[in-house]
């Protein structure tokens, strides 16, 4: 009996032991996977708050842009308004002049036609030359004039042309620059967050491996206790079972030596 309560008590403090080993590898699992959920989450949030600020910048660096192609784009206008501004004070003195050379000429014919009237017979002719020579003369401005016109015109039309081309070829650039700025960040984005994901598939894989080789050490830890614990309770079971035959063997044999002795002395006083 006592060796039973004993072996009762060690079986008992070897449970205690193994079961608050076991507490103790359980407490320390929760305590390192809730530091590596803690590490993994502030990392994260250091990537968050990386790729927050450098969005901001390449916001503030589109909007600089921006406004500087449209301080250009006002400089130009203000520019066009002030051509426009010249070429309708020109046109109003041209028109000021015209009218002062009619004003002229009217007073200067309205001379002449006193003057001819006075001796029409003996400059009829001199004055059918000088018309002639004057009708020539205002047909040689007037092509001159329409001439000068056309080449003006020529002029303001390649003009014209050239700043829309400019105009278009800068406002293609910059589309060209934004598409570019956009593919750009869109690529960024998309490695920024291909390498996040790997990097938590990678840090998901070796917490599994972890967690798997820390089972199986576990698991292998247990199995040993276990066989060892069985290899100690047939050992002591057989040397209970030795002690018991060795016991009954010498019994037996006290019996049979008392028997034998009771014989001896039965047949000694018979």
């Amino acid at each position: 009996q006592e060796a039973d309560k004993k072996k009762k008590d060690d079986d008992k403090k070897k449970q205690d032991a193994d079961k608050k080993k076991k507490q103790e590898a359980n407490k320390k699992k929760k305590d390192d996977d809730k530091k590596k959920k803690d590490e993994e989450k502030k990392k994260k949030q250091e990537v968050d708050k990386k790729k927050k600020d450098d969005d901001k910048k390449k916001q503030d660096e589109v909007k600089k842009k921006k406004q500087e192609a449209d301080k250009k784009k006002k400089q130009e206008a203000d520019k066009k308004k002030k051509q426009e501004a010249d070429k309708k004070k020109k046109k109003e003195a041209d028109k000021k002049k015209k009218d002062d050379d009619k004003k002229k000429k009217d007073e200067e014919k309205k001379k002449k036609q006193d003057a001819d009237k006075k001796k029409k017979d003996d400059d009829k002719k001199k004055k059918d030359e000088e018309k002639k020579k004057k009708q020539d003369a205002d047909k040689k401005k007037k092509d001159d004039d329409k001439k000068k016109q056309d080449a003006d015109k020529k002029k303001k039309q390649e003009a014209d042309k050239k700043k829309k081309d400019d105009d278009k070829k800068k406002k293609d650039e910059e589309k060209k620059k934004k598409q570019d700025a956009d593919k750009k960040k869109k690529d960024d984005d998309k490695k920024k967050k291909d390498e996040e994901k790997k990097k938590k598939q990678d840090a998901d894989k070796k917490k599994k491996d972890d967690d798997k080789k820390k089972q199986d050490a576990d698991k292998k830890k247990k199995q040993e206790a276990d066989k060892k614990k069985k290899d100690d309770d047939k050992k002591k079971k057989d040397e209970e079972k030795k002690k018991k035959q060795d016991a009954d063997k010498k019994k037996k044999d006290d019996d049979k030596k008392k028997q034998d002795a009771d014989k001896k002395k039965k047949q000694e006083a018979d």
